[in-house]
């Protein structure tokens, strides 16, 4: 008669993990790593620009844009936000990147004492949801 005790039933440890809380957290932002990494990559290629020019222009390192590309690191909305600027990455690429099915609107103003009326208002607009009013001269 075979020992049975000792023996382990055949358990699919992958899909045990897969159905944890912690799993589909560190997936998700795996993923937003990976689609940032793919989305700065192609931008970049298609301006023809190094991970070295790139890495100047935003005040930044090679290793940085390196490990960005490769999805290694969390990057800050600041880094992101210089990096969108310098690649022009339109809303629908940022909505690709985060999932989000209403487009994202980043907006650049220069540093002067005329756009703080309007950001007043689009910052009124987003909290309250107000109305905003835009006259061009």
């Amino acid at each position: 008669m075979k020992n049975t005790k000792n023996r382990k039933e055949n358990v699919d440890f992958l899909a045990e993990i897969k159905n944890t809380k912690e799993y589909t957290k560190h997936a998700e932002n795996a993923d937003v790593k990976i689609k940032t990494a793919v989305e700065i990559y192609k931008a970049r290629k298609e301006l023809g620009i190094s991970q070295q020019e790139l890495a100047k222009k935003i005040e930044s390192t090679q290793k940085v844009i390196s490990k960005i590309e490769n999805a290694d690191v969390n990057i800050g909305s600041d880094l992101l936000y210089r990096i969108t600027k310098v690649l022009n990455l339109q809303s629908d690429t940022l909505g690709r990147i985060f999932d989000c099915d209403t487009p994202v609107l980043m907006l650049t103003f220069p540093n002067n004492e005329n756009n703080t009326e309007v950001k007043n208002q689009i910052n009124n607009f987003i909290t309250k949801k107000e109305e905003i009013e835009i006259q061009y001269k």
